[in-house]
């Protein structure tokens, strides 16, 4: 069967990323003068005119191209927040698990619990959802790694709960939210040494989130598995 070329790969998400954020300007254009997240003073209206660079700048990420993974690793206390976590075996060796399984979540703690129920499900599509990781945890357990933070991402909900938000605007946070975290995390993505992060898939995602992304053909199977790690973000915002 055949592949996805890694251009093809990289263009599809881009794709997304630019829909995504024309979604998030459109919102953002539609809602009312006097919202607070249109008050000069409010991050969100200087936010929404960066460029991806300007969102790494924002990460402090611009600088960092090959910085080797384990700089950023950090084990926080508070894991229940947006970012990028990334699983690291305890001899700071990314390499036993097919590199350094890791990825996105707007509730990082949460995706490790659901990493750990997906080992122990009879269902296939959990408990096959990233089969070289979880032959790994199998054969050495979980005691055998380190789950942490690589880059802790915005929360815009967070940063504006003090207000009562209009469902319009709650929806234009959460969209920044995911966009801060898809575009960090494809830079450890693509920038990190080989070796270094890999994708850690979770959980499949509903095709009619990314029909559009994937190509009709025999080959859909394939993309969908490909693909679905952008849109594991997505199902916290059903």
């Amino acid at each position: 069967m055949g592949g996805v070329s890694k251009k093809s790969s990289s263009t599809r998400c881009n794709t997304f990323l630019i829909d995504l954020d024309r979604k998030a300007k459109d919102k953002y254009d539609s809602l009312p003068a006097k919202s607070i997240l249109k008050h000069p003073d409010s991050f969100v209206s200087q936010r929404i005119v960066y460029l991806e660079a300007e969102v790494l700048a924002l990460y402090k990420l611009s600088s960092e191209r090959n910085k080797d993974i384990q700089e950023f690793f950090t084990t926080l206390v508070k894991l229940d927040i947006p970012g990028i976590y990334c699983f690291i075996s305890k001899n700071r060796s990314p390499g036993g698990a097919g590199g350094a399984p890791g990825g996105s979540s707007v509730n990082m703690k949460r995706r490790f619990n659901r990493h750990q129920n997906n080992l122990n499900s009879k269902v296939d599509r959990s408990s096959q959802a990233n089969p070289k990781f979880y032959n790994f945890v199998r054969k050495y357990g979980w005691e055998s790694l380190e789950f942490g933070c690589l880059l802790e991402t915005k929360d815009y909900l967070v940063m504006f709960s003090g207000f009562d938000l209009s469902p319009e605007e709650i929806s234009l946070l959460k969209i920044l939210t995911q966009l801060d975290l898809l575009i960090t995390e494809q830079y450890f993505l693509d920038s990190v040494p080989p070796g270094g992060m890999q994708r850690a898939h979770c959980a499949r995602a509903p095709l009619r989130f990314i029909s559009k992304y994937i190509p009709s053909s025999r080959n859909q199977r394939v993309c969908h598995l490909k693909y679905k790690y952008i849109f594991n973000i997505l199902l916290f915002y059903k």
